[in-house]
């Protein structure tokens, strides 16, 4: 008798897999000469060699028996030459020892297309393989809504090996008695029949449940004892017994109003257009600059999440050799480096007459607290010019700086234009630009007010949203 890790090894073999002969069991209808019998063969040139239903409706199905018990591990759909207004765009497969008690394999769907699709069936439960003599094939939706549904050809593979089918099967008679007895264990417990409970569970010797689960029914409800009751909990979350309960548990959102302030009760003043980044290792938000209805601001501010405690940095960045006042810019912080970057600023209309346009950048150095001028004019050395409402991203591993977007602030009011995708290498200190606004206005446009990230796994920047030109855009990665 080959073992449970020996079994499960060949199963996992593409080797051990082979073809499963069948017959049609039964059908829920068919139309004309498209018989059930057809799906059998595999004739994609033939219009006629298909399963039709007479209906669309949700009873409509198909039962295949299996020439032996079987582990069904997937499951091929055949289909017509070219597009078929009949084929599949959803589908369930159910699978069983008999046709009337089946479960759930499989909830998908088929492309309409020409080319044959394979999917992998459930043949899995609890760590248990599921032995199964029928296939019911139940059609959901064709993708022309009123016409019926057909199947061209169906191809099962699997592992009908005899020795490995018969222990499996045992395998799962056997789980199934044991959850059996173990739901009636529970019921006799909690209606108090005890002396059925414990007679059963003796005579069966199966566990109900985790030791550590009696233990605390026996504490909390038999003897009422809460404080060992909150004890053995305590213990529990310990050994990290709640991890995986914790890691699967699906998450509520709730806002919470933060009351904080620093050692003196101050905290940032109310803001719009300033920058946040986070240091998640390190628990710690930073915010910069803004404007407060009346001027720009350039104080710098770090949270303490854990804490719960505001603490500012400078009153005016520029007098640590940092950024002016600003608002509308862009904050970045480097995980790998605990560096934070900033780019732009939004110079109001009434102040362009006497302003600075030169696009500065700047880094501060979290661990070093201290701010460092990168450049004076980023226009200069091929970089983007002073821009506002863009956005900013960094590739922590590559040292790369992503900057997108923004409107450029210029002398005249009426004039502006939109800027392109940067990037910026932090090791060779060089700007360059990937794509300019002049480009692809059409498929790929520059834009203000969107959204932008990277994912560092598979080098892609995902942008949504934005406006341009009052018009608002869609999603492109």
């Amino acid at each position: 008798m080959l073992s449970v890790k020996k079994r499960n090894q060949l199963l996992e073999l593409d080797l051990s897999l082979e073809r499963l002969p069948y017959e049609i069991h039964s059908y829920s209808s068919y139309t004309s000469a498209y018989y059930p019998r057809n799906i059998m063969e595999d004739k994609p040139l033939e219009q006629s060699s298909r399963w039709s239903s007479s209906c669309n409706n949700e009873m409509q199905y198909i039962i295949i028996k299996l020439e032996t018990m079987s582990i069904v591990h997937s499951i091929t759909f055949g289909k017509f030459y070219k597009e078929h207004i009949c084929n599949l765009k959803k589908f369930k497969v159910y699978g069983g020892l008999t046709p009337n008690n089946m479960d759930e394999l499989l909830n998908s769907g088929l492309r309409n297309d020409e080319f044959p699709e394979t999917f992998r069936l459930k043949h899995r439960a609890n760590d248990i393989l599921l032995p199964c003599q029928y296939i019911k094939i139940v059609p959901l939706v064709a993708y022309g809504p009123n016409f019926n549904f057909s199947i061209w050809y169906i191809e099962l593979k699997g592992v009908r090996n005899q020795e490995i089918v018969q222990k499996a099967y045992y395998d799962y008679i056997t789980y199934r008695e044991n959850e059996a007895i173990r739901l009636c264990l529970k019921h006799f417990r909690q209606r108090n029949y005890l002396d059925v409970f414990n007679l059963l569970q003796s005579k069966t010797n199966l566990l109900i449940e985790d030791p550590s689960l009696t233990e605390l029914y026996t504490q909390l409800v038999v003897n009422g004892d809460f404080q060992l009751a909150e004890d053995s909990m305590s213990n529990a979350a310990e050994k990290g017994l709640f991890e995986e309960y914790i890691r699967n548990f699906g998450y509520k959102h709730q806002w919470t109003k933060i009351e904080a302030t620093n050692a003196d009760g101050d905290s940032p003043c109310m803001r719009g257009g300033h920058q946040m980044c986070i240091d998640v290792e390190a628990g710690r938000i930073y915010l910069l600059g803004g404007w407060n209805g009346t001027k720009n601001l350039s104080d710098f501010w770090s949270y303490d999440v854990n804490a719960g405690i505001w603490t500012l940095i400078s009153s005016d960045t520029r007098g640590q050799g940092g950024p002016s006042p600003r608002s509308n810019h862009r904050i970045c912080l480097d995980p790998s480096t605990k560096r934070i970057y900033v780019l732009g600023r939004f110079i109001g209309r009434d102040m362009r007459a006497n302003a600075n346009y030169d696009s500065d950048f700047y880094l501060y150095d979290i661990i070093n607290n201290e701010w460092e001028q990168l450049s004076e004019n980023t226009l200069l050395e091929g970089g983007p010019g002073i821009i506002y409402d863009h956005q900013m991203c960094i590739d922590s591993e590559k040292q790369i700086l992503y900057v997108f977007g923004g409107r450029t602030v210029h002398p005249d009011v009426d004039q502006f234009y939109y800027s392109g995708l940067y990037t910026y290498n932090i090791a060779s200190k060089k700007w360059k630009l990937i794509r300019s606004d002049e480009n692809d206005p059409v498929h790929f446009k520059s834009r203000i007010g969107h959204s932008m990230l990277l994912d560092p796994n598979e080098r892609l920047l995902y942008i949504i949203g934005g406006d341009r030109d009052n018009k608002f855009l869609r999603f492109a990665s």
